[in-house]
């Protein structure tokens, strides 16, 4: 019985927020988090990148792996999914992290100054909403990185089109104004 109460709170929780937000979690492929990667430390290499926040992380599959891969720079990875995140803290339970920050907080809430990279993998109706708030808080020092959804109005300084099931494009912007 308490497996199947489980079940229907994880099933619930997924549903309620899947409705919530009109998208469900879903997590970042290998080859994009490869190319991803190796666009953060192109970066690095230019200048010295101490902090990422990656919006709406899910189940970990980015913010993870690039603490691990980057234990020299601070990740914040912010998640309002209950499941998701839990799965995130239990992963942390039993391989740490010490340069990774994972908080179930609203990112919409949270100011993005500080942040040198800006990490998404969200949906159309986020990123409308995300564009008004990078335009009052970035600026030509910041760098956002999505994959798959796109900066609406913006133009990106780079595409790239991963040879993955979906095609899926990356998109880098170094610059606050379109």
């Amino acid at each position: 019985m308490m497996i199947i109460s489980l079940g229907i709170y994880i099933v619930s929780s997924i549903t309620f927020f899947t409705v919530k937000y009109g998208i469900s979690p879903m997590p970042t492929s290998a080859e994009v988090r490869k190319r991803v990667f190796q666009l953060i430390e192109e970066k690095h290499t230019k200048k010295p990148i101490r902090t990422i926040v990656d919006l709406g992380s899910g189940w970990g599959s980015l913010a993870i792996p690039l603490a691990k891969a980057m234990p020299h720079v601070t990740i914040y990875a912010y998640e309002t999914s209950h499941i998701p995140y839990l799965y995130c803290k239990l992963r942390l339970y039993f391989s740490p992290q010490e340069n990774l920050i994972l908080q179930k907080v609203d990112f919409f809430s949270v100011p993005l100054q500080s942040y040198d990279i800006i990490l998404c993998y969200l949906y159309p109706k986020a990123m409308k909403k995300l564009r008004s708030k990078f335009e009052q808080e970035l600026n030509a020092s910041h760098i956002v990185i999505s994959h798959t959804f796109s900066v609406p109005t913006w133009k990106a300084n780079e595409v790239w089109q991963i040879n993955d099931l979906f095609r899926t494009k990356i998109y880098l912007y170094e610059r606050r104004l379109p």
